[in-house]
């Protein structure tokens, strides 16, 4: 907390006093003493709502208004019982839009009301009215009470087509494996075993020539200069070799294939005089 005893001058000043349409009316400052003094304006709170009702046929309906500051609504449903399909519902001037809701006693959620119980309003962000109706009336009667609070209230993501919700959720390392965990602690492998090509030679002469194809499956490569006397230069992902541009291996010299330059497509390769060899040896 800032010293409030301190000289004011000390002091930058960052609260205002009292304002009418936007204009202060009341500045700030402060006695000789250095007390500061203002007149601040004092904003009411939000205000809660409720109102009961009942419906009896499929015309009648109960309407809560002016809730627009409301951070969550409720209805309950109660009475001797009914028999038909009521619907909550945010109005407008001239139409309406159903809302989804949550019995509390279930935690279903559902977009219409069947039977007596408590539920939650979702959707209501900008909402004015709420009004509850039967959509489908046969019989009966029900009770009906809706309540608005400006409290605050916990956000929660619902989706009522369970279709559209994922059964399970699951991770990967970078190589497929999956992710599990034990005491708090997220079990990362990944290290996974590979399979090793038979290994072979590449003939290579003075033009560029393609000595392994694309492979999608590729997850490593070793390549290595068998020839004692020439450079070999090579040309990756489908590009032509051109000699002693790029990558070139000395006499004995070898290349292995990492995670900074991993390519899948085809390797070209080409050297300066007569026929050199390569060793070729790839990882699926």
């Amino acid at each position: 907390m800032a010293d409030l005893n301190r000289n004011t001058a000390d002091l930058p000043t960052v609260i205002v006093g009292a304002t009418t349409a936007g204009v202060a009316t009341t500045p700030v400052g402060a006695d000789s003493s250095g007390n500061m003094y203002v007149n601040a304006q004092v904003v009411a709170a939000p205000t809660d709502y409720q109102i009961t009702g009942t419906l009896t046929s499929g015309s009648s309906s109960v309407i809560l208004t002016g809730i627009n500051a409301a951070s969550s609504v409720n209805v309950d449903v109660s009475g001797p019982g009914f028999v038909g399909v009521i619907m909550v519902q945010e109005t407008y001037t001239s139409s309406s839009r159903s809302l989804p809701v949550q019995g509390l006693a279930t935690g279903a959620f559902q977009s219409s009301i069947t039977a007596n119980g408590n539920y939650r309003v979702f959707g209501i962000a900008a909402t004015t009215n709420i009004q509850v109706i039967f959509s489908s009336y046969t019989s009966g009667s029900a009770t009906i009470t809706i309540r608005s609070s400006a409290a605050t209230n916990i956000v929660q993501a619902t989706q009522l087509n369970a279709a559209n919700l994922l059964a399970s959720a699951y991770m990967l390392d970078g190589v497929g494996n999956s992710i599990g965990s034990s005491s708090g602690y997220l079990n990362v492998n990944t290290k996974s075993v590979r399979t090793f090509s038979a290994p072979t030679t590449a003939s290579v002469g003075t033009t560029s020539t393609l000595i392994l194809a694309a492979n999608p499956a590729r997850k490593g490569l070793y390549l290595s200069n068998t020839t004692s006397t020439q450079q070999v230069s090579f040309g990756f992902d489908g590009n032509a070799a051109a000699y002693q541009n790029g990558i070139t291996l000395y006499p004995g010299e070898k290349f292995y294939m990492d995670e900074y330059s991993f390519s899948q497509g085809a390797i070209y390769a080409i050297t300066s005089g007569s026929t050199a060899y390569i060793g070729v040896q790839e990882i699926t």
